[in-house]
């Protein structure tokens, strides 16, 4: 049996990734950003050596961009599932939380009572990507994985929203 390929499929208003296409446009779209990335996610596992250039590994590069993002000034703010959710196997590893936050990401978490599933990727030039990925490599580079993304004014602002009063709702759950 083959593996399905690869698919781009674009429409007046949304692009269908898949594959190695869609992680090299959330790079292009990560190194783009001016303004802000608001993500929420349920699992974020970074690169051990996010040096790009240390080889072509998508990964390494898509960490590398997230770690730098806050030196362009762009405002960079994670949700991510609790670590104490009931029954979540949602988790960001030590050593990803702390090299976000040291680069300037601010990471919170929704109170345990629920588990954060959702992958949203908002992007303040408009961009919105809404799908199965996880902010893991397998996730982007092996797993069969969808997700569209869309400069849809009326998906873009429905997803603000939803991520604003998740945000809000929510706190950093590893301060001591």
């Amino acid at each position: 049996m083959h593996d399905p390929p690869d698919t781009t499929v674009t429409d007046q208003s949304y692009t269908l990734q898949t594959g190695a296409a869609a992680i090299e446009q959330i790079i292009a779209d990560v190194l783009a950003e001016r303004h802000s990335l608001r993500f929420t996610g349920y699992v974020l596992r970074l690169s051990k050596n996010p040096n790009p250039t240390t080889g072509k590994d998508p990964w390494r590069r898509f960490t590398h961009a997230l770690l730098t993002a806050p030196d362009r000034g762009v405002d960079c703010r994670l949700t991510i599932c609790n670590p104490r959710a009931s029954g979540s196997m949602g988790r960001i590893d030590e050593a990803s939380r702390h090299r976000l936050a040291a680069s300037g990401w601010r990471l919170r978490s929704p109170p345990p009572a629920k588990i954060l599933h959702a992958k949203t990727y908002l992007f303040g030039s408009g961009t919105v990507w809404i799908g199965s990925h996880n902010l893991t490599r397998v996730s982007w580079t092996e797993n069969y994985e969808t997700s569209i993304r869309t400069n849809h004014q009326t998906i873009y602002q429905k997803v603000h929203d939803w991520q604003t009063a998740l945000w809000t709702k929510s706190n950093d759950p590893w301060q001591k």
